[in-house]
């Protein structure tokens, strides 16, 4: 037996024992609930193993399982369509019907984040109006007032427990989104079922959406959020309302085939992606035959979620009140079943979970399944870290099957306190990428996990991502040459740690690992400056950045070049990335001077132009080399100066011989005035066009329309939802002297 020395203290057996528990709904043929099953009508298998069943309770209205238990609706909407207010007023209309003591509703939106439209209550009034708000034009647009405080209900329910779990939700998918750049969805999903699992409760979530957002889910991410809403006894129950109504459903359909038979392109992309997928060989010529055929991957994606999680689902507006119904009435009528204990690993796998009943044509609700985590409070473990942690437990490190490589940088803080920058690269060209023929796309999974320990050896802190990758085909080669940045922010206190990191390329099921040190010193209460960082590129920042983005430079974010051996050069001019927090009580502006030097001798000095920042502010710098050196290895050292204080940071540039050589200016740095000197760089974020570029003839374009012809018609044939055009459109001629119109040929795609 080894133990594994995490802070939240788990041990890693053999194997381990857990009494076995799940929560079944079953109903007949005609829907109706069965209330008078047995033991001996039930057969569950654990991973394929048979298991016997210990007790068999059936939990009712009148009579919950615990007494004065309280069973949880959370309503999360997901609706950009401004018709869905129908839909949110039969779902009020239909909740109301069933409200009681032992039932609290909650009413959520999720947009760019995850937001609390109304605490759980049973009070009609507050419901309703949270209903109404959700349907209106500022919930579409993002914004939401604060929630309508009358989590009073909840209180004299269940005391303080459920408003305390309310707001680990909201911090749970902040968290998520900040640290794991989860995107929205992903994150309020995970939250729900994660911190709900302490309340023992039936816990229940009602995901309405008209929008694309859970299509872009991967398997795996789908899979993590079923482990881990099924470890929580949470069911996800989901209505897909992108058509709003029946009625609209077919309006959509008619408009799609009108445009296909017309040739004029809708002015609505979203038609597009609401749109029905196509035979393997084409689109259907019968307008019934494609509608018949409407199956998006989002309702694919919501169809999973419900079923495998012991919920249910439709597609379909006329269905909802029933689903409604149905899910509060499985709400408060549901068998309790448990079971001996089962003998197993913590490795993280997937435990399949299968429920049989020995009842003519009666239909099961009940969890596919879980992670085998270990026991008690492992709300901080993720299951693809299990493997992860495991190889850094063994002491033996595993050999260097997946190349990265990895970095620690201090970003001066205000406040008196600094911030730990943990980098993390990887190269795509050491992943294993697999093609999915079908679709034309390849794909990647890659997971890490970081343990960062003081010098007693004591983990203080722990990162980890699960990052899938996807892409076209033919843009895998190209793919190859890129890089995957892993970036974490770490709180640390002044003094030395080890980062030990392990990386899995899930594909190859392969696992390497490695140690970084890092020094976070002491705050400086005066001048204080980075370390330095070259950069692989810019890209840029979304409208809303993210505050806690801690490499940007103007509305550009940095993505640092680790140094990799594995990946071409990104830049060759290698450009450095370096923020300064001047001092505030020094009115004077920071100078920068930099010295290149090839071993000990010194190849060029340069002073590099600060900008004036606000007090109290950093001020981020950005230099590039105007000409880069002959090839080799060179040492870049700043220093920084104001008033009577300096600082002084290095870093190393390699030159590949690849680049081959290039004369040295007299200055190389970015640093002469000139207008890109006033931005404080010359990167060029566009590049520049090429000189000398002539029109292809017309024989030239034709042959690059035959081809972009027989692409699509190959789309076509093997991309079942994928719908491609060809559209004529005609611009009359603006000066008037009777040339007439032009055709131009367009093509007008869609698909997944």
């Amino acid at each position: 037996m080894r133990t594994l020395s995490l802070a939240l203290v788990m041990v890693f057996a053999s194997g381990w024992a857990l009494a076995g528990s799940v929560d079944l709904v079953v109903r007949d043929k005609h829907g109706r609930l069965v209330r008078d099953l047995t033991p001996t009508d039930l057969e569950i298998r654990e991973d394929g193993t048979p298991v016997k069943i210990e007790a068999l309770h059936l939990s009712t209205a009148g009579h919950p399982s615990e007494t004065g238990a309280v069973h949880l609706v959370s309503v999360l909407f997901d609706c950009n369509s401004e018709d869905a207010s129908s839909i949110v007023r039969e779902t009020a209309n239909e909740i109301s019907k069933q409200l009681g003591p032992n039932l609290l509703i909650s009413v959520w939106q999720v947009r760019d984040d995850l937001r609390l439209i109304q605490p759980f209550t049973s009070d009609e009034a507050a419901l309703r109006k949270a209903f109404l708000l959700a349907s209106s034009s500022k919930a579409r647009a993002g914004v939401i007032p604060a929630p309508v405080a009358s989590a009073a209900n909840a209180k004299s329910a269940a005391g303080e427990q459920i408003p305390e779990m309310t707001l680990k939700i909201i911090a749970a998918s902040q968290e998520l989104m900040r640290e794991r750049h989860a995107r929205p969805l992903l994150a309020a999903l995970l939250a729900f079922a994660r911190e709900e699992k302490s309340y023992s409760g039936r816990k229940t979530v009602l995901y309405i959406s008209d929008a694309i957002h859970i299509s872009t889910l991967t398997p795996d991410q789908l899979r993590a959020v079923v482990g881990e809403a099924n470890r929580s006894a949470v069911s996800f129950y989901t209505a897909d309302i992108s058509g709003v109504t029946d009625r609209a459903r077919d309006e959509a359909s008619q408009m799609m085939m009108d445009t296909l038979g017309m040739g004029a392109p809708s002015t609505s992309s979203a038609l597009y992606q609401q749109a029905s997928r196509a035979e393997s060989m084409g689109l259907s010529n019968s307008r019934e035959g494609f509608k018949r055929k409407q199956s998006t991957a989002q309702g694919t994606q919501m169809q999973d979620l419900a079923n495998l999680t012991g919920g249910a689902t439709t597609a379909s507006s006329s269905a909802l009140r029933k689903l409604v119904r149905n899910m509060l009435e499985d709400t408060s009528n549901y068998y309790e079943v448990t079971y001996p204990e089962h003998t197993g690993k913590y490795d993280g796998h997937f435990l399949a979970l299968n429920v049989k009943v020995d009842k003519a044509q009666a239909r099961v609700q009940s969890p596919s399944g879980y992670f085998a985590l270990p026991p008690g409070d492992t709300s901080n473990i993720e299951a693809f870290e299990l493997p992860l942690l495991h190889a850094l437990d063994s002491g033996v490190p595993p050999e260097e099957t997946i190349w990265f490589d990895s970095k620690a940088v201090q970003i001066p803080g205000t406040g008196g306190k600094n911030s730990t920058l943990l980098l993390i690269q990887v190269p795509l060209s050491g992943l294993m990428a697999r093609e999915d023929d079908s679709n034309k796309v390849f794909r990647m999974h890659l997971s890490l996990a970081a343990l960062v320990k003081d010098s007693s050896g004591k983990i203080v802190q722990k990162a980890g991502q699960d990052i899938g990758l996807q892409g076209a085909i033919e843009q895998l080669q190209q793919a190859r040459k890129d890089v995957y940045t892993f970036e974490r922010s770490l709180s640390l206190a002044p003094g030395d740690y080890r980062a030990a990191i392990a990386i899995e390329d899930n594909n190859a099921v392969k696992i390497s690992s490695k140690t970084v040190t890092l020094s976070v010193p002491s705050p400086s209460r005066s001048l204080a400056v980075s370390d330095l960082i070259v950069v692989r590129r810019l890209e840029p920042l979304p409208a809303k950045a993210d505050a806690t983005e801690v490499l940007q430079y103007q509305t550009m974010r940095v993505v640092p070049d680790l140094g990799s051996r594995h990946t071409p050069v990104a830049d060759p001019r290698h450009p450095v990335f370096f923020e300064i927090l001047p001092d505030p009580a020094v009115n004077e502006r920071p100078r920068a001077e930099a010295e290149l030097r090839r071993g000990a001798a010194a190849v060029t000095r340069f002073s590099i132009p600060v900008p004036e920042g606000k007090p109290g502010e950093h001020i981020p710098v950005l230099a590039a080399l105007n000409n880069p050196p002959p090839p080799g290895d060179y040492t870049l050292t700043l220093l920084v100066t104001q008033g009577s204080s300096s600082r002084k940071k290095e870093v190393t540039l390699t030159i590949p011989e690849e680049m081959g050589e290039s004369d040295v200016a007299e200055s190389v740095w970015s640093g002469e005035a000139n207008p890109e000197s006033e931005k404080h760089t010359s990167f060029n974020v566009a590049p520049k066009l090429l000189p000398n570029v002539q029109r292809p003839s017309d024989s030239e374009i034709e042959a690059i329309l035959r081809g972009t012809r027989a692409r699509v018609e190959d789309y076509k044939r093997t991309l079942p939802n994928f719908i491609c055009m060809t559209v004529t459109r005609r611009f009359i001629d603006p000066t008037g002297r009777g040339h007439g119109s032009q055709p131009i040929p367009a093509f007008i795609c869609c698909g997944t």
